[in-house]
C-alpha cells in the first residue's frame, strides 16, 4: 500500500501534472527509489533528458529499470535517429527484457517492463511491446493496462474493440484507479460510446469523457505548477466532438500559454483551424513548430505521407495530360 505522498506524487504523474510531480518528490527527503523512478519520468516527460539522465546515473549499475529509462531519455534526446542508431537502440531494449525475467525486477509496478514497452513502440517493434504488456496484464499491472489500452486504440493499431474488452477486463479487479478512470476517458473519446458498453455502441462518450478530463483539470489547479495539460487537451478533443469549436479553442489556447511547446496541444490546435475561420499562415507556423519540436510526431508523418501521395498523383496527372 502506497503512503499518501506516494499516492499523490503517482496521481499527478498518471495525470500528466508532471512539474507538480517532480517538485513533490524532489521536496521530499529521501524519497523511495520508486519515487525517484516517477521523478525522472516526469523530466523526461517535460523533455528534460539530461536531468533525467544525470537523477538516474548512480542508480544505473544495480537497477534495470534506471537503465531503461535513462536509454529512454537517450532515444528522446535525439530529434532524429539514422537507421544504424535505432538498430542499436533496438539491441540495447532487446536485452533489457531479460531482466524482466528476474521476479525482483517484475511484479505489478514494473517501471521496467512499461519504460521497454514504451521505447519498442517508439522502434517499431510493436509485437514485443504488446507481448511484454500482456504479461503486465497478467500480473495485474495498471500501467501495462493503460499503456496497452492506449496502443489498441492508435492509428497503429486501430482495434477498440480489444481497448474495450481490456478496460472491461481490468474493470473487475482494478476498483476505480486513475489510470483506469482515464483508459475509460481515452476509450470514450475516440469511439464516441461509452467504454463499458459491451456492443460499443451506446451513446455518451464524448460527455462521459469529457467529465473526466474535466476533473483532471478541476482537480489539479491549486498552483501554477498543477495545472494539467493533458486534461485541457482531453476536454478540447471532447468538446470539439460534440461541436462545441469555440470551447475547444479556448482550452487549446489555455493549454498552449501554460505550455507553448506542448505536442499535443500543438497538433489539436492545428486540426481545430479546419473548424475555424483561421489564416493559412497560422497553421503553417504551428506546423513548423511541432516539426521542430518533435518530427516524428505522428500527424507530421501523416501529413508527410499524404503530400508525397498527392505529389505522386499529380505527376501522373501531369503525365496523362501532356
Amino acid at each position: 500500500m502506497d503512503s499518501d505522498k506516494t499516492f499523490y506524487a503517482k496521481t499527478l504523474f498518471y495525470q500528466g501534472s508532471y512539474l507538480a510531480c517532480h517538485s513533490t518528490i524532489s521536496a521530499m527527503n529521501e524519497p523511495s527509489f520508486q519515487l525517484i523512478l516517477f521523478s525522472a519520468r516526469s523530466l523526461i516527460s517535460l523533455k528534460k533528458f539530461e536531468e533525467a539522465i544525470d537523477l538516474l546515473e548512480k542508480f544505473l549499475d544495480s537497477q534495470p529499470s534506471a537503465r531503461a529509462l535513462t536509454l529512454l531519455a537517450k532515444f528522446h534526446q535525439k530529434n532524429s535517429t539514422t537507421d544504424a542508431e535505432r538498430e542499436k537502440f533496438s539491441e540495447d531494449a532487446e536485452a533489457l527484457t531479460e531482466e524482466i525475467a528476474d521476479e525482483e525486477n517484475d511484479g505489478i509496478d514494473s517501471v521496467l517492463r512499461v519504460t521497454l514497452a514504451t521505447l519498442l513502440i517508439l522502434l517499431d517493434n510493436v509485437t514485443l511491446a504488446i507481448f511484454l504488456l500482456k504479461q503486465g496484464v497478467q500480473l495485474k499491472s495498471l500501467e501495462a493496462v493503460a499503456l496497452l489500452v492506449s496502443l489498441y486504440l492508435s492509428p497503429r493499431i486501430r482495434r477498440p474493440d480489444l481497448a474495450r474488452a481490456l478496460y472491461r477486463s481490468a474493470k473487475s479487479w482494478a476498483d476505480d484507479a486513475i489510470l483506469l478512470q482515464m483508459a475509460e476517458a481515452w476509450i470514450s473519446a475516440i469511439t464516441g460510446s461509452a467504454a463499458g458498453s459491451a456492443s460499443g455502441k451506446d451513446p455518451g462518450g464524448y460527455q462521459s469523457a469529457f467529465y473526466v478530463f474535466d476533473e483532471m483539470t478541476n482537480t489539479s489547479t491549486a498552483s501554477p505548477d498543477h495545472v494539467n495539460v493533458n486534461g485541457l487537451n482531453g476536454k478540447a478533443v471532447t468538446q470539439l466532438a460534440m461541436g462545441h469549436v469555440d470551447e475547444a479553442q479556448a482550452n487549446l489556447v489555455e493549454a498552449l500559454r501554460i505550455n507553448p511547446e506542448d505536442e499535443s496541444a500543438l497538433a489539436n490546435a492545428i486540426v481545430i483551424r479546419a473548424h475555424l475561420d483561421s489564416e493559412d499562415s497560422e497553421t503553417s507556423n504551428l506546423l513548423e513548430k511541432l516539426k521542430s519540436i518533435n518530427p516524428r510526431h505522428p500527424l507530421i508523418v501523416d501529413l508527410d505521407q499524404h503530400s508525397i501521395l498527392f505529389d505522386e498523383a499529380a505527376k501522373k496527372f501531369v503525365s496523362s495530360t501532356a
